[in-house]
Formats: structure tokens, C-alpha cells, sequence
């Protein structure tokens, strides 16, 4: 009797065995299904690239807006923005946080959070598809004498950098400024060229 008993419960193993493997399998493909996307956002500072997260940790940029040039949200001025791209269904959506408070001081991650900030506005955008935000207009925000815009690319592999060799699974994933990558890691704030701070933000 002990031998049968031995055989179905390796019998059991095995499918379950496969079934794990089966699903690992079927969720890797539902994952590479899905395009890597990013955003190029045509700044006062040039050209920034943003990858869209598709996991609790998520590269986002920091705009510094200098004083005079920013307009009122909430009852204070907006001493910068946070544009963070996260993928969702397909599609990247893209928040616009207005940031209060001494923003030219942040230089951590701590730092940014920190400082006072609620949501200006959101898009989902699909690839090739641009977008200009002009509600930040309405604000008193311009970028070259003119709104913000974004345009949905794919992702772009950012080259090597000084802090990309020491990057961890963990980590964010790399922004560009001007062809340069800016690898934060996690929790980390870099500056990026002459596109100012990114950091990587672990979301809950």
C-alpha cells in the first residue's frame, strides 16, 4: 500500500510542477506582450527622456521652475513639478504633481518628498501619441515661451554611465538628458545634465 500512496503523490509534485511553470511562462509572454514604453518631454532645458514604470519603482523627473515664472495652485506658487510615467493598460500614464516650498534646496529623495505637493493633472497616451499640457499655461508655467508637451516613444536603452555599473535589480529604471543616462538608484536622487534632478521613488 505504501508504494501507491508514494506514486501519487509524485504524480501531484510533478502537476503541480508544471502548472507553476506553465504559468510563469504564460505571465513572461503577457509581460514581453506589452511594449516598454517611455516619454520625451521637450523641456526649457532641451530634450528628457522618461521610462514608464510598470513596478513600484518609478523614475521621476523634478522641473524646477524659476521664481516669477511659476503661477498659484492650491493657494502657494509651484516651485517646480514632478512628472512621473507609469505604464497602464498598453498606454503610459503620465501625472503632473505641483511642488510648494524651497524646491531649489531638495536634493534627496527625502528632500522632495518632503516638500508640500498635490496632482495638476494627468493623461494616458498611447505610443506616437504627443501631448501638450496646457492647463500648466493656465498657471503661469511656460517652457520656451510656451506649454510643456510630451510625446509617448518606445523605451530607449540609456548608455553606460558613472552609477549604472553598481545599479541593482532595484533600482529605477535610466532617464537621458542629451544622450546622456541618469541611472538613480533606489531612493536616490542624480542630477542629469542640464535636465535637472531625477530620482527613484518606491511607490506603496
Amino acid at each position: 500500500m505504501p508504494q501507491p500512496r508514494k506514486t501519487i503523490l509524485t504524480i501531484a509534485l510533478l502537476t503541480l510542477v508544471l502548472f507553476i511553470a506553465a504559468f510563469a511562462t504564460a505571465r513572461q509572454k503577457a509581460h514581453q506582450a506589452t511594449p516598454a514604453l517611455g516619454i520625451e518631454l521637450a523641456t526649457s532645458n532641451g530634450l528628457l527622456f522618461l521610462p514608464a514604470s510598470s513596478t513600484h519603482k518609478v523614475t521621476v523627473a523634478h522641473i524646477l521652475i524659476p521664481p516669477g515664472a511659476g503661477g498659484v495652485a492650491s493657494g502657494e506658487r509651484v516651485s517646480a513639478l514632478t512628472i512621473m510615467p507609469r505604464m497602464e493598460g498598453g498606454k503610459v500614464k503620465v501625472t503632473v504633481y505641483g511642488v510648494y516650498g524651497d524646491a531649489g534646496a531638495a536634493q534627496s529623495c527625502a528632500d522632495w518628498k518632503a516638500l508640500r505637493s498635490s496632482v495638476l493633472t494627468s493623461y494616458v497616451a498611447g505610443d506616437g501619441d504627443a501631448v501638450t499640457l496646457n492647463s500648466l499655461t493656465d498657471l503661469g508655467v511656460k517652457f520656451n515661451e510656451g506649454a510643456l508637451s510630451f510625446r509617448v516613444v518606445p523605451n530607449k536603452n540609456a548608455p553606460s554611465t558613472s552609477n549604472a555599473a553598481t545599479a541593482s535589480a532595484d533600482d529605477c529604471l535610466c532617464a537621458l538628458c542629451g544622450g546622456i543616462g541618469c541611472c538613480p538608484g533606489s531612493g536616490e536622487c542624480v542630477r542629469c545634465n542640464h535636465c535637472g534632478p531625477i530620482c527613484c521613488f518606491t511607490l506603496p
